[in-house]
């Protein structure tokens, strides 16, 4: 059921009444899939009226972070790491990053990665963010931030709007 609701929602955004007519479904079927999509962070709805409009999630990683119970099991395997890790988007805002990362930067604001990781007003010169949501695959490159040498690994996600840095000190 669900995959035949996510082949259907990547046409378009449909209501619930939509989605059982167009995949001859239960709708009280339908409407316990979808929030199971829901809570999985793969499709969102908003509110027309009295009813729901659904479609597939834009980030279903961002998705699953927001969701209450996923997120913060997520978060928190997240945060047992020794190395640094960020989750940032693809114009580069800084969306998240882990309890070893904020001990480090300190209460820094929120904004561009390399505003906030590295300091620094424009691109980092060895920065791969690009690339790799580009390319689709990792990449490593080596830097430094106050005196200190690191690697950075990005690792882009599928939904080629987030990537993944681990921020390793050598």
């Amino acid at each position: 059921m669900e995959e035949k609701i996510l082949r259907l929602l990547r046409e378009n955004s449909y209501s619930i009444s939509d989605i059982s007519r167009k995949i001859k479904g239960d709708r009280r079927t339908v409407s316990k899939s979808l929030e199971k999509l829901n809570q999985n962070g793969l499709v969102e709805f908003r509110n027309v009226g009295m009813a729901k409009l659904w479609y597939l999630s834009k980030s279903p990683l961002l998705g699953l972070l927001k969701n209450k119970k996923t997120g913060s099991l997520i978060k928190s395997l997240l945060d047992n790491p020794l190395d640094g890790i960020s989750i940032i988007d693809e114009n580069k805002n800084l969306i998240w990053m882990n309890e070893k990362m904020r001990k480090k930067l300190g209460n820094k604001k929120w904004g561009k990665c390399y505003e906030v990781l590295a300091g620094k007003s424009v691109n980092c010169p060895h920065c791969t963010a690009l690339k790799s949501l580009q390319s689709s695959k990792s990449l490593v490159s080596k830097g430094t931030i106050n005196n200190s040498k690191y690697d950075f690994i990005t690792v882009p996600l599928k939904d080629k709007k987030l990537f993944v840095e681990i921020i390793r000190n050598i």
